[in-house]
Parts: structure tokens; C-alpha cells; sequence
């Protein structure tokens, strides 16, 4: 099990950042909270996630449907990186231009390993793309 310092730790060098954060067992009593009816109106990824039809609007559906799950759901982001060097070993990354990505989990350690490893994904996916991009440009890919 990670402790807090170490889940940081891993954030802060994977550059991972939570966005939002519902723990289901706190969220859903007689009445869903109101950022978690916004997470599911807003998005198919998260109804998909939590297994709920996406036209699940009625606070009565949600509670039905969600009380006995008591894990998490998390809004993770990441920056996209840009501009890679062509041996990849160079690039350019902020937080002005990023992606972001729902997840559940029934505890935080399987949140923080799914987050990670998407953040490695995507920066992977990221510096694939944009390498074959250059090389086309210079009529060539190598990939």
C-alpha cells in the first residue's frame, strides 16, 4: 500500500494531477452530490465506468443504481507533450495544453497505478505521433 508521500511523489514525477475526486460511499445517501450527477450528465465515459445507462438523469436512478459501490471515481490529467526532438529525447510539456481521463477504483493505490499508466500512454502515444509527423515532413519515418 502507498502512503500519501509516495502516491505525490509518483504523481509529481509522472506529471499526473487529479482533477476531481468522488468517493462514491460518501457521494451517493438519499441524494447523489451534485459534482457526481454533474460527472455522469456531462460525460458517457463516466455512466460507462460506472456501469449506468447514459440517460440516467433521476437522483433516485443513481442512488438505485450506485449505493453499493464504494469505490472511487477520479478526473486525472496529464500534459500532452509537443515539439520532440528527433531522437525523442527532447520535447515541450505544460499544463496549458493537456489531457484528462475518468477512472474508477474500489481504493486509491489502484486509482494512482491506472492514472500512471495512462500518463505513460499517452506521453508515449503523444511522442509517437509526433515524431512520425516530423519525419513525414522530411519525407521519411522510421518507425
Amino acid at each position: 500500500m502507498s502512503n500519501k508521500s509516495e502516491i505525490a511523489d509518483s504523481f509529481f514525477e509522472e506529471m499526473v494531477r487529479c482533477e476531481k475526486m468522488i468517493p462514491l460511499y460518501m457521494s451517493v445517501c438519499d441524494r447523489p452530490s451534485q459534482d457526481l450527477i454533474d460527472a455522469i450528465s456531462e460525460n458517457a465515459q463516466v455512466c460507462k465506468l460506472l456501469e449506468i445507462p447514459e440517460d440516467t438523469e433521476r437522483a433516485d436512478d443513481i442512488v438505485e443504481r450506485l449505493y453499493r459501490k464504494h469505490g472511487f471515481l477520479a478526473q486525472f490529467a496529464t500534459p500532452n507533450p509537443f515539439s520532440f526532438s528527433t531522437d525523442g529525447s527532447m520535447y515541450t510539456s505544460g499544463w496549458g495544453f493537456y489531457a484528462t481521463k475518468w477512472f474508477y477504483a474500489d481504493n486509491i493505490e489502484k486509482l494512482e497505478s491506472e492514472a500512471i499508466k495512462w500518463a505513460r500512454e499517452n506521453f508515449e502515444e503523444r511522442k509517437k505521433t509526433d515524431l512520425m509527423k516530423a519525419n513525414e515532413r522530411e519525407g521519411e519515418y522510421h518507425g
